[in-house]
């Protein structure tokens, strides 16, 4: 059996490049250091143990499937080089954006003309390892009162230079968010992070993390530009960025007066995570079909959204709420958007 995977190497584990089973690398500057994709090779008789370099190869290439309403094993299928192609691709478009926009420090600028009511601008700061787009949707405003703002956080593979992507998946939320201006006006924001990225899950790491230390910095910059309201803060993520919304409601949870993760996960597994946001309401969705991202525990060392609601409720959180469905796998949040009144829900929060 032939086993292909993608690695990446910090600058000190450089010298592992120099392994006979790595057919492939590149390296990147990355935070003032330096980081190498590679792509790792190797052949295994049946019953023969991996090398090292592949010890950890089983829990990217396993594949499962919900069938029969049980989790089964169904192939082993990585696309190694796709996704090396991918970050190749990823990091060389960091670069280009990140010289063209290398004077600027601490500075938004135009990203493209106007779409669907959203302005498409893109935050550039020569200190992060990464120009940021993003989108921001103002209703009228005539006396600037401060408003309630809502940032939704895309799936994986659905972000990009353009800043357009993410709005294939968040556009029933900005059509709700659009009808229901007059009754709660509201700010809206749409970060778009590199295809084949994802927002950063983890919470065990203080490491400056892409979306986290970028949108950190980005922050108190909108604050000054737009009217926002700071008891009004409000998180919304999908997939992956729904992982994201976990990730940062632990780590910022004065930022944030709630959150609506959708087929969420995190890494999250002490109790200090889930006490620090014990007053924060959040409202969980996920479908028990849901073969991409697994409503409880998975392979990956994270959990899904069963194992968090309960985690967060017994820290005491009674300001939580989970949609959970029999179906709809991973489209289950088109359903919920449409669904359920989270709009409501979501304007009366506040935080104290």
């Amino acid at each position: 059996m032939k086993i292909r995977i993608l690695l990446s190497f910090k600058e000190e584990e450089f010298d592992s490049l120099k392994s006979d089973y790595i057919k492939e690398y590149k390296i990147f500057e990355q935070d003032g250091g330096k980081i190498a994709f590679a792509l790792a090779e190797c052949k295994l008789k049946k019953g023969e143990e991996p090398p090292k370099l592949f010890e950890y190869y089983q829990r990217f290439i396993k594949v499962y499937r919900m069938v029969d309403g049980e989790r089964k094993f169904v192939c082993i299928n990585y696309p190694a080089r796709m996704h090396y192609n991918m970050y190749v691709r990823w990091f060389e478009d960091i670069s280009r954006f990140k010289e063209k926009y290398s004077d600027l420090k601490n500075d938004i600028v135009s990203n493209g003309c106007k779409i669907f009511g959203f302005k498409r601008l893109r935050y550039c700061n020569k200190d992060m390892a990464y120009t940021m787009p993003f989108a921001v949707y103002e209703p009228r405003n005539k006396n600037r009162q401060k408003l309630p703002v809502l940032i939704f956080l895309h799936g994986r593979n659905n972000g990009g230079e353009t800043n357009i992507v993410p709005f294939t998946e968040c556009m029933t939320v900005v059509k709700k968010i659009k009808k229901g201006k007059k009754k709660n006006p509201c700010i809206m924001i749409v970060p778009s992070i590199p295809k084949s990225c994802g927002f950063d899950i983890r919470v065990k790491t203080d490491d400056k993390t892409l979306f986290d230390a970028i949108f950190n910095e980005l922050f108190p910059l909108l604050k000054e530009k737009y009217p926002i309201d700071e008891n009004r803060v409000y998180l919304m993520g999908c997939s992956n960025g729904a992982g994201g919304t976990w990730s940062q409601i632990i780590k910022h949870p004065e930022r944030y007066a709630a959150a609506i993760p959708m087929m969420g996960y995190s890494d999250a597994d002490e109790d200090k995570y889930f006490e620090a946001i014990k007053d924060i309401p959040v409202w969980a969705v996920h479908a028990e079909d849901d073969d991409n991202v697994l409503i409880g525990k998975s392979d990956y060392g994270v959990d899904g959204s069963d194992i968090l609601v309960e985690k967060l409720k017994a820290a005491g959180n009674g300001k939580v709420k989970y949609s959970r469905y029999k179906k709809y796998g991973h489209s289950v949040a088109k359903v919920f958007v449409k669904r359920e009144n989270w709009c409501d829900w979501l304007f009366e929060q506040k935080k104290k």
